[in-house]
């Protein structure tokens, strides 16, 4: 039986999906357009990620992305995009993101012991020893993108089917509704959400709604009654 998909973004953020009236709108790639590159592992979890050339330097782009913000007026999410832009096309942290997130979720999930999420097959520490991070396939996004299955007006920045991760390198919600408060979506977090939600898969929880996935949090001390509450926040 096929898997459900989660279809995720930041943490608590105000809206799991991207949502547009149009039928394609057009995104802007912070980082430029995806590059086809070999697959890479990480150091210490042996991760595999396509960063589809994301973590190769992209000065031009990077300029122009800026400029771009400038425009817009939305000169506040600037000097973190460069810092995070840095990271990602020169310091090459992507794998060390990856290991991070990984270890910060195991770590959550071996925390709740004996809990078992609604309808979850294995309780969280046992999902948390036994699920193999190697078996992961992370795929880095240059813009939101759709999911067969989903409305086609929802446009996501993160997904899992529980081996398989999508998730954008960088972009900003509403960099075109309302720039001056415009909010950066970033890989590092949205990789962790989706991990999160991964273990959740593998554990045997399905989440009745975007809004009720564990992704980053620490199963068992959230109320799911009342994700759709805590997601808004």
């Amino acid at each position: 039986m096929q898997r459900r998909q989660f279809l995720s973004a930041l943490a608590a953020a105000p809206a799991l999906f991207m949502p547009t009236m149009q039928s394609a709108p057009s995104w802007w790639p912070f980082l430029g357009e995806a590059q086809l590159c070999p697959i890479k592992t990480s150091t210490d979890f042996r991760i595999s990620y396509q960063a589809n050339g994301f973590d190769m330097p992209r000065k031009n782009r990077i300029k122009k992305t800026v400029n771009r913000m400038f425009e817009r007026n939305a000169e506040h999410i600037i000097d973190p995009f460069r810092d995070f832009a840095a990271q990602m096309t020169v310091g090459n942290f992507i794998p060390l993101w990856l290991d991070n997130a990984y270890s910060e979720i195991q770590a959550k999930w071996l925390s709740a012991g004996s809990y078992t999420l609604p309808g979850a097959k294995l309780n969280c520490a046992e999902a948390a020893r036994r699920f193999d991070p190697s078996s992961l396939l992370v795929t880095l996004e240059a813009v939101p993108f759709q999911v067969p299955g989903y409305a086609p007006d929802f446009w996501a920045v993160g997904t899992t089917d529980g081996r398989a991760i999508r998730a954008v390198c960088v972009t900003a919600d509403r960099f075109f509704s309302d720039p001056p408060t415009a909010s950066l979506r970033l890989f590092n977090a949205l990789a962790a959400w989706e991990m999160g939600n991964a273990l959740a898969l593998y554990a045997g929880y399905q989440a009745a709604s975007t809004s009720a996935e564990v992704g980053s949090r620490v199963p068992g001390q959230w109320s799911i009654e009342s994700a759709s509450t805590l997601v808004s926040q």
